[in-house]
């Protein structure tokens, strides 16, 4: 009979030493492993948590994995957090012996941070409640509160894997994303980066001298003060479909690639125009030009990235403003100069579209013929 209760006593692998005491090369009985081996039927195991977030895409008609999400469980002060794959699946690597709280975090390992809750003053954040130890998976639908979210941030994750593959340079790290659900906006002010105090400036000397005078100072404290709050991206999604998120994502970082290329003063003078003429401006006005170049290239990569990404060309926003992107979208998307290609000519002294062009020029003598003929009016409306 001990011989049978040793060989039982042996199947018990996942008992704690001090109770495995039985077995083949044990001589002395000990009746630990009996009671283990009885009551570990009853008690809880040890499960580690898994599971999947898919988020539904409109333009696809299907659901797709929410990539490098961060999702985290915790009880009181035992916590584990980890980040889904690109399946959307996601293990832990702490076990929980009871169900566990799951929250979703929108902090991507990219360097980049959704902020949602309470505007753009909290860190955008899902609290799922408790759910089973062994994990918690959802299907997020459009009408779900953080559909926005999760589609904004599975545009991040393309658009770094599209610089990283292709060579852009990234934006800055430590960037900030403010999403609105109802408030349709799109702007990368780099509130969080830039440090110039900024004006209203016109062609009129003694608007610009009042101007400098009184909103130099304001600006400059504001910025000191709220630093740390102030968002680098606005993204609005109310009435969006995952394409016009997707695109608007893209256009948004694209401009924070070009920030980092240029630096804060440049950024600076864009936002200066933007804040004088609203929106583009018409094309006239001090700083006219940095705008020009600023949007063409956003413009240009919202639509090359969509088509890239959803087969579907909107050409309608190459010829809906003054400084027509279809100069430099016909380039790249003819595969006569690469995203990289234009991307290295926007350096800081490139302040108008004859700028920009003259730099192509110089950077590729090969191609002036395929440039010019880019960048000739009476061909813009060709694709």
């Amino acid at each position: 009979m001990n011989e049978l209760d040793l060989e039982d006593f042996d199947e018990v692998e996942d008992a704690p030493v001090s109770l495995r005491l039985l077995g083949k090369n044990n001589t002395r009985f000990n009746p630990f492993g009996w009671f283990w081996k009885k009551i570990k039927k009853i008690l809880p195991t040890i499960r580690f948590p898994q599971g999947t977030i898919r988020v539904y895409d409109t333009q696809d008609a299907g659901y797709v994995p929410a990539q490098r999400l961060r999702v985290r469980c915790h009880l009181g002060v035992y916590w584990s957090s980890t980040r889904t794959d690109r399946n959307g699946h996601y293990v832990m690597s702490t076990g929980f012996l009871v169900s566990p709280y799951y929250s979703l975090h929108f902090d991507y390992a990219e360097g980049v941070s959704l902020w949602g809750n309470w505007a753009f003053f909290a860190e955008a954040t899902y609290y799922a409640g408790f759910h089973s130890r062994a994990g918690y998976s959802r299907d997020v639908g459009r009408e779900a509160g953080i559909w926005d979210w999760i589609t904004v941030g599975n545009a991040v994750v393309y658009y770094y894997d599209y610089c990283d593959q292709f060579g852009i340079m990234p934006p800055p790290g430590g960037l900030k994303i403010a999403v609105f659900t109802k408030w349709r906006v799109a702007a990368t002010c780099m509130l969080h980066h830039v440090r110039q105090p900024m004006a209203f400036m016109t062609n009129k000397h003694w608007i610009n001298f009042f101007s400098v005078l009184f909103f130099y100072p304001l600006t400059r404290e504001l910025s000191n003060l709220l630093f740390a709050g102030l968002p680098d991206l606005v993204i609005g999604t109310p009435g969006y479909n995952s394409r016009d998120v997707f695109g608007t994502t893209c256009h948004e970082l694209s401009h924070a690639s070009h920030f980092s290329q240029v630096g804060s003063m440049y950024w600076r003078d864009d936002m200066q125009y933007v804040a004088t003429y609203g929106a583009y401006g018409d094309g006239t006005g001090k700083n006219a030009g940095v705008c020009a170049v600023v949007e063409m290239w956003g413009y240009a990569m919202e639509v090359y990235l969509t088509k890239r990404r959803y087969g579907i060309e909107n050409t309608a926003l190459l010829r809906a403003n003054w400084f027509k992107p279809s100069k430099i979208y016909k380039l790249m998307v003819h595969n006569e100069l690469s995203s990289k290609e234009i991307f290295d000519c926007l350096t800081p002294h490139i302040r108008s579209v004859e700028g920009l062009r003259q730099a192509l020029f110089n950077a590729y003598p090969n191609k002036i013929d395929l440039i010019y003929a880019a960048f000739q009016p009476d061909l813009l409306e060709d694709f």
